[in-house]
């Protein structure tokens, strides 16, 4: 599963990095004291991100905590690397952020859901809030308090509990975060934040190239779906009209990607749609989505306007900057429309994929390529208009896939992350179904098919689900698998292809038609797949027309 981190976006304003030629950095920047970010103290005012700055939610609730604490207790901590223009004397981190903005967060109590943020998001995610209490706890565990409780012991307002906690409230005021300037223009600041972070150590390879590549459509709407329309607007120098739409669309594509549902514990009610939510491999998840949905290829954005060549020497036009929104709506509808094929209860068309069966493997995790496999696999199903095929066969499909799911660990395992996997598995499924539909129902038969396809070729008859306990407590791991297999018995059936039915993916409808006098009793409403429903109606209507 993927790593939980807190999204502290919020906490330092973020700006267009433009300037007009000649705004060059002002001397050596001031240090600064922790009681200097207290919101509306001082640097809080100053500091900027500048719009190449990566998204600041790559920390862990622990990270954060751990840090605070490293720096009350006078470990040594990395200067900031700053630039700072002599016409407006704002102040723009070019690496530190992080830093930074974790000890915000500790002045200002928020952790991605308090008043800063708040105003920040067009809404907390639920996620988002699950992160900001587990950091709130460890600030306790680990520092002791909250900032405003030192504050306290430290004006003699409160009696400090302890030696530690009265020598961590000096630090508020008596220790200075060291800043290192870059001279020269605003490019060469730019060009300072590429150097710093191109080692992939210190920032994903795939966000460095997202970055470089932030006015593109493709990575304006990834930004979008993953902030569900909130946070930094990387599209706000559209219009007003284009700025409402991209938002709404974000918000829409969000929820029928990842839905309520953020995490797997005991406590879950349900497995999450598309994993995890508030991770990088979310964020890369659903780079690779938006590509996937609207043909974009690397070689078409990674790189300036104009046309280049992939490896295999085919010529391509480059992927040019979005100047009013267009493209970027375009990409935001492409990802709404296909995506609402596999994942959604409202589209009467979708087949409303249960995530359970077809993301996640035999220990529990989910696997980012199963997910845009099986999301191929429905638009490839629509465009040959063959869901009416799949539907006859769904719950052989589904059932085996289920009895076999090891199948996606090892695929994921021999084939590789991200998107390397997926023509493997998309081609288990592609195989599946040919044997279903060819009335073979023997796993054995089926998986021997499998085996003579490229790329499943070593896959094993089973894969153990765990090796043998070396403690008695239950691992994440044990409780994740548990919570997939308990979702997966327990499941209701549809009624029309007798498959298993997610609850967040099911529409309902009259068991007695409304037009033969059904009511809206207990008793008359049935769930069904959306696709499955549209398949009745249709029965139904033909049946009433054989009557008359």
């Amino acid at each position: 599963m993927p790593t939980h981190q807190v999204n502290l976006d919020a906490l330092i304003n973020r700006e267009p990095f433009v300037f007009e030629p000649g705004d060059e950095s002002a001397v050596q920047a001031p240090a600064f004291k922790l009681s200097e970010l207290k919101r509306g103290e001082g640097f809080d005012i100053l500091f900027r991100k500048p719009d190449f700055q990566r998204v600041t939610h790559n920390w862990t609730p622990r990270v954060i905590a751990e840090f605070v604490r490293s720096y009350l207790d006078g470990e040594v901590i990395p200067a900031i690397i700053v630039w700072q223009s002599k016409k407006t004397n704002k102040v723009y981190i070019i690496d530190g952020s992080h830093r930074v903005s974790a000890l915000m967060a500790w002045v200002n109590n928020d952790y991605g859901d308090g008043e800063i943020s708040d105003k920040f998001f067009s809404d907390i995610l639920k996620a988002q809030q699950i992160m900001a209490d587990q950091t709130r706890q460890l600030m306790k565990e680990i520092v002791g308090g909250t900032y405003d409780e030192f504050d306290k012991y430290r004006k003699g307002q409160l009696p400090a509990p302890n030696d530690d906690a009265k020598r961590r409230a000096l630090a508020i005021t008596s220790r200075p975060i060291a800043i290192q300037s870059v001279i020269g223009d605003a490019k060469a600041a730019e060009n300072s934040f590429i150097r710093i972070n191109g080692n992939q150590a210190a920032i994903d390879h795939t966000e460095l190239n997202m970055i470089k590549a932030r006015y593109k459509p493709n990575a304006i709407a990834t930004r979008a779906i993953v902030s569900a329309g909130g946070g930094y607007k990387y599209w706000g120098e559209f219009s007003q009209g284009t700025k409402d739409k991209i938002e709404k669309l974000a918000k829409e594509c969000y929820g029928i990607l990842f839905g309520q549902v953020v995490d797997i514990d005991i406590d879950s009610s349900d497995v999450p749609k598309g994993g995890q939510p508030y991770s990088q491999e979310a964020f890369t998840m659903v780079l690779d989505l938006v590509n996937m949905y609207n043909n974009i290829t690397p070689a078409m954005w990674q790189t300036k306007g104009g046309r280049t060549k992939t490896k295999a020497g085919i010529s391509v036009q480059r992927l040019e900057d979005d100047k009013d929104g267009t493209e970027t709506i375009r990409c935001l509808e492409s990802v709404k429309t296909k995506a609402s094929l596999a994942s959604s209860r409202q589209l009467a068309k979708s087949l409303a994929l249960d995530p359970a069966v077809y993301c996640y493997g035999n220990t529990g995790s989910f696997h980012t390529g199963a997910f845009l496999a099986s999301r191929k696999f429905v638009v490839e199903l629509y465009e040959q208009n063959r869901f009416k095929q799949f539907t006859k066969t769904r719950k052989y499909f589904e059932d085996f896939l289920v009895r076999h799911n090891s199948f996606i660990n090892q695929l994921t395992h021999l084939r590789g992350s991200r998107t390397r996997s997926v023509e493997a598995i998309l081609e288990m499924f592609r195989t599946l179904l040919e044997q279903l539909q060819n009335k073979v129902r023997k796993d054995d038969l089926i998986i021997k098919a499998m085996r003579s396809k490229k790329g499943l070729n070593k896959l094993a008859d089973e894969e153990p689900d765990f090796e043998e306990p070396l403690r008695k407590r239950f691992s994440k791991a044990v409780e994740r698998a548990k919570v997939v297999q308990r979702t997966l018995n327990n499941r209701e059936y549809c009624p029309e292809c007798k498959a298993r039915l997610a609850p967040m993916l099911r529409s309902k409808e009259h068991l007695e038609p409304q037009e033969q006098g059904g009511m809206g009793s207990l008793d008359n409403l049935e769930f069904l797949h959306p696709f499955c429903n549209q398949l009745r109606t249709e029965k139904q209507q033909r049946g009433k027309k054989r009557k008359i």
